[in-house]
Order: structure tokens, then sequence, then C-alpha cells
């Protein structure tokens, strides 16, 4: 069993065991942890989390201390990410605090309900911005926002992060 310090743990961060199964706690939120004490052992010693690996492949372990790491962090720091419309008339429409639409050219404006642990503002009505504290679970709900229209690689419409380069593939004309 080999211990490994994940990372220096905030004053109101706590864990806790249930039943065999892990949960970390902070003021703002609780998470739990997709192990049982019989594959992973966590704890929190002089302000630093700990885990330990008791079954777990190599892989698999690197992969929770990757996703606890960002746990943490978001405990601290918020995670944010910008979304970008671009294509002729292509727009987010507010709806509610907690539900937007998309206008992205169907026959039907296509509606998302975002996740309790998420909120998002308006920047413009081709921009939104999505903050959170749960790295994954962000990343996940704007992959699935983007699904709809993924950029095109021709004309460059679509539904984009804002820091995301879209390349353009030239037009092959017939001589």
């Amino acid at each position: 069993m080999k211990k490994n310090i994940l990372c220096f743990a905030p004053k109101n961060f706590k864990v806790f065991m249930k039943k065999d199964l892990y949960f970390l706690k902070t003021n703002s939120f609780s998470y739990q942890l997709p192990f049982s004490s019989t594959s992973c052992l966590f704890f929190i010693y002089d302000d630093y989390f700990y885990v330990v690996n008791k079954s777990l492949s190599k892989t698999l372990f690197n992969k929770t201390k990757t996703i606890l790491c960002n746990v943490i962090k978001g405990s601290g720091i918020q995670y944010f990410e910008r979304l970008s419309i671009s294509g002729v008339g292509y727009r987010f429409i507010k709806d509610t605090d907690k539900n937007f639409f998309i206008k992205l050219g169907y026959s039907h404006n296509v509606s998302f309900k975002v996740p309790f642990n998420i909120s998002f503002f308006f920047l413009s009505s081709t921009e939104l911005c999505f903050v959170s504290e749960n790295y994954s679970s962000l990343k996940l709900f704007l992959l699935e926002v983007k699904r709809l229209r993924f950029p095109d690689a021709y004309k460059g419409k679509g539904i984009f992060y804002s820091n995301e380069k879209v390349l353009l593939k030239s037009i092959q004309k017939k001589s």
C-alpha cells in the first residue's frame, strides 16, 4: 500500500465515512466518492489530503486522484467556462434562472435545464458563462450543449468554447 499526498486540504474540508462509502464535505457542498473503503483509504493529516491505494489498478487510482484534486480545488475556487455560438440566427434565449433555450435553425428552440450545481449568466445573446465547483459535471454538461451543433469545419458555424480555435478547411472548387 502506497500513501500519496493528493493536495492541501482547506480548513472547512472534512472526510467522513457512512455505510462503507466515503463523503467529502465543505460548507457549500457534499460529494460522494465512488469508492468503498475496501478499494481506497482517504484521510486528512496535517492539513493535507492523503489517499492510500488498497486494490485499484494504477490507471484507475490515478484517475481517482485527478477527480478528487479537481473536487478539492473546486471547493476553494470556482471553475468557469464560456460558450459562444456562431451562425445566422443562432442565439441563446433566457427562460428562467435554471433554464435557457438555444435557437439553432431547427423548427423549434432547444430547451436546456441547468443542473443544480451549475450556475450561468448571459454575456450577450451569443455568449454564455457557466460557473461550478465541480469540474467534471461542468464539462459533461457543456459537452451535452455543444453536441447539438459542433463547430462546422467549412463555415465555422456552431457552438464552441470561447477560447477554442476552429480551423476552417478550404473548399475545393472543380476546374
